[in-house]
């Protein structure tokens, strides 16, 4: 059994070299939180006999503890008997257990008598899942979001109730035969790991079969940017054991949160304007420019659908990262990007609004300025590069260069150009604008 837990901010016990030696000599139930003491009679209730707790397995004042056992989080929840998820809990005292009236939480059965019928239904609540599971104060937190996808099983401790999540079933004490409609029918926040990701070596999978776990991997990612970390350095490190799990499925590289196979489409990323709340990219080094992990802020990307028609607008040369350990999904020191494709000045006035001396941009288009952090309108230095054309709509990056000697670019955001739904827009005349700048080979890191 694994535990996912809020810790809080108050102090208990938990494994440190201090506490090493007390802790394996054994010591009393009472003395830990009440989170986990509950956690501990579940697990004997279920008839298991181990329970696997990151405050009490990982040594809390080791870096070298802390980034073996980091590197093991995919074995970890994936090999759980059940994920026991203290969901209504916000620090380690508020436990998992509540008390309620049993009543307020029955299936409800009403039996019509109107247009002479007798037949039965049942009161449904469209936002049970949501509100209890999905906006609980648990599964706010970035760490749970590979807790929660990688364990088979799952028993999320709510407010007023229980619910059970697996790759089969999702129920609830009012629904005990499952929820009336699935949960990710309308919220894309998690996904069937199983129905995306085949257990199966890399090469069992053709091409167009991996394209589902490429776009699983983006809505993942936009959903766990999202979250929150008390370590901002742990941005790639939280989700490294689910990068584990899909890596092995696909048999790619990865490239600080990116895939090397669709590094086209992955690059486009970008920060909706509501969504951003931090701003800035954090004080010290945690990712290249490029990567999603650079920004403090919840991402999203260009393309729902990976599509086979999309055409690409660069050529990718090289692409390639350093890591800062072993663990090749882990935290990185350095990476760059080297790729061909053309590169022209634009100033961005608005975030819907972008004058070049390059290209004329057609009136009748949709301009769409993400930039990553926050950054003045109308200044010079910005350019735009265009990466692929999805079907019509142009997206690219706003770069800016950092280093002349060797051509090297930092990003600031992405670029949309598409069209109103009820406006006509022949891109091909804008495309052929770009045709006729001349490529140049450049470097993003």
């Amino acid at each position: 059994m694994t535990l996912s837990h809020c810790w809080g901010t108050a102090e208990f016990l938990r494994l440190t070299s201090a506490t090493k030696n007390y802790l394996e000599a054994g010591f009393r139930l009472s003395e830990l939180p009440k989170t986990f003491r509950e956690a501990v009679q579940i697990t004997r209730e279920l008839g298991v006999r181990y329970l696997w707790i990151d405050a009490l397995c990982i040594i809390q004042d080791s870096d070298e503890d802390w980034k073996h056992e980091a590197a093991t989080m995919m074995n970890v929840y994936e090999n759980s008997h059940c994920n026991i998820a203290a969901a209504k809990a916000s620090d380690s005292e508020q436990g998992c257990f509540s008390k309620r009236d049993p009543l307020s939480i029955a299936p409800i059965v009403v039996r019509t008598e109107w247009n002479n019928t007798n037949k039965r239904s049942y009161h449904v609540h469209p936002e049970l899942w949501r509100t209890y599971v999905e906006e609980c104060p648990l599964n706010q937190r970035a760490w749970v979001i590979q807790e929660r996808t990688l364990a088979p099983r799952i028993l999320h401790y709510g407010r007023d109730q229980l619910f059970w999540e697996c790759f089969e079933l999702s129920a609830c004490e009012t629904y005990p035969n499952g929820l009336p409609q699935r949960p990710h029918e309308k919220n894309t926040r998690y996904f069937d790991l199983d129905k995306a990701i085949s257990r199966r070596t890399s090469r069992a999978l053709l091409p167009e079969q991996k394209l589902p776990i490429y776009e699983y991997w983006q809505r993942i990612v936009s959903t766990y940017s999202a979250c929150n970390l008390t370590r901002a350095e742990d941005r790639l490190v939280a989700i490294s054991g689910l990068a584990k799990r899909i890596q092995l499925s696909l048999g790619d590289e990865y490239l600080a949160g990116l895939w090397q196979d669709i590094l086209t489409s992955d690059l486009l990323w970008y920060v909706k304007w509501l969504d951003r709340k931090q701003k800035t990219r954090p004080t010290f080094y945690r990712a290249p420019s490029w990567s999603w992990a650079s920004v403090n802020d919840g991402v999203s990307f260009a393309q729902d659908k990976i599509s086979v028609l999309t055409v690409p607008l660069i050529t990718i040369l090289a692409a390639d990262v350093d890591l800062a350990t072993a663990d090749a999904t882990g935290q990185v020191t350095n990476g760059f990007i080297c790729l061909s494709g053309s590169l022209m000045p634009i100033i961005v006035k608005n975030h819907s609004s972008i004058h070049s001396t390059a290209f004329q941009v057609p009136e009748n288009v949709r301009i769409l300025a993400y930039f990553d952090v926050e950054t003045k309108y109308g200044q010079a230095g910005i350019f735009f590069l265009p990466i692929l054309n999805d079907t019509g709509e142009i997206w690219g990056l706003m770069l800016e260069l950092v280093d002349p000697t060797d051509n090297k670019y930092n990003r600031l955001g992405a670029l949309e150009i598409a069209t109103f739904e009820s406006v006509s827009f022949d891109h091909r005349q804008l495309m052929e604008t770009f045709e006729r700048v001349e490529k140049q080979t450049l470097t993003l890191i």
